[in-house]
C-alpha cells in the first residue's frame, strides 16, 4: 500500500530537481510555485511515514490524512487525494512552465484576468495554446503540453459539407468501336496537293505578268523578226 502511495515520488523529485536553483530561488520567477510543490510532496511522504489518520468528512470514515477514495481532487480531478498532496506529475510540469511556455505571458494573461474579476484567473495552471488559466481536468495531455477544449475544437479541420448537384447527372453513353471508327473524318490523299507545272500560278495562261526569262525569249524574236525584215527589203531594190 506504502509502494502504491509514493509510485510518483522519484518522477516529482526529479521535476523539481530540473528547474534551476536560480530561478526556483527567485520568488518574482518561480519560487512560490516551486516550494509549494515542494509542500505538497513532503506532506505526502510525512503522512504515509508517520501514518497520519483521521476522521474523513467525507465518506465518514478514519482513514489517511488526504487520501479518501470517495473524493476527487480539487486540482487534477483524480479520485483518491485531495488538493494538498496532489503527485499529478503533469500538474507540476505545467505549473513550473517545464512545458516551455512563456511564464512571463501566462502571468499577465492571469492578472489581467483577476484585474477584471474574472473566475478563470483563480486556476494555477494554463493551456499551452492559448496561455489562459485553465484546470489540469478541463484539459487534454499532449505529451508534456495541455491544450484546453476550446483550443482543442478549433485545432480540428473541419469537414466541408458536400454540395449536392444542381441536376441530375446524364448518364454516360458509351459508344462502341465501330461508330467511332465512323465517326472519324475521311483521310486526306497527299496526292491531292501535288500539281503539275500547268497548273501552277507561275506558269497559268492567265497570267498577265511576263517572268524574266519570257521577257528575254521576247527580246530576242523581236530582233530576229526586224532583221527579216530590213534583209527582205534590200532584195526587193
Amino acid at each position: 500500500m506504502t509502494r502504491y502511495l509514493t509510485r510518483n515520488y522519484q518522477e516529482l523529485d526529479r521535476i523539481l530537481n530540473s528547474v534551476p536553483r536560480q530561478i526556483r530561488n527567485d520568488r518574482k520567477k518561480l519560487g512560490s510555485e516551486w516550494n509549494g510543490l515542494k509542500n505538497k510532496l513532503m506532506t505526502r511522504n510525512q503522512v504515509i511515514s508517520r501514518n497520519t489518520r483521521k476522521n474523513c468528512r467525507y465518506c465518514r470514515r478514519t482513514h489517511l490524512l488526504y487520501f479518501c477514495e470517495h473524493h476527487n481532487c480539487e486540482i487534477c480531478g483524480i479520485r483518491g487525494h485531495q488538493w494538498q498532496i496532489c503527485d499529478t506529475p503533469i500538474y507540476y510540469i505545467n505549473l513550473l512552465y517545464l512545458c516551455r511556455c512563456n511564464a512571463k505571458r501566462c502571468k499577465n494573461i492571469r492578472s489581467r484576468l483577476n484585474k477584471e474579476n474574472n473566475s478563470i484567473a483563480r486556476h494555477s495552471t494554463h493551456c499551452c495554446n492559448c496561455n489562459n488559466p485553465t484546470p489540469i481536468e478541463s484539459m487534454m495531455k499532449y505529451g508534456n503540453k495541455m491544450i484546453c477544449e476550446y483550443c482543442e475544437t478549433d485545432k480540428k479541420p473541419q469537414k466541408r459539407p458536400i454540395t449536392p448537384p444542381l441536376s441530375p447527372r446524364p448518364d454516360k453513353q458509351t459508344k462502341s468501336i465501330n461508330d467511332i471508327i465512323e465517326e472519324l473524318p475521311p483521310p486526306e490523299d497527299p496526292m491531292e496537293d501535288i500539281r503539275l507545272n500547268n497548273d501552277c500560278p507561275s506558269s497559268s495562261k492567265s497570267s498577265t505578268i511576263p517572268t524574266y526569262a519570257q521577257m528575254i525569249k521576247q527580246n530576242n524574236n523581236q530582233s530576229t523578226s526586224e532583221i527579216q525584215t530590213r534583209l527582205n527589203h534590200k532584195r526587193n531594190i
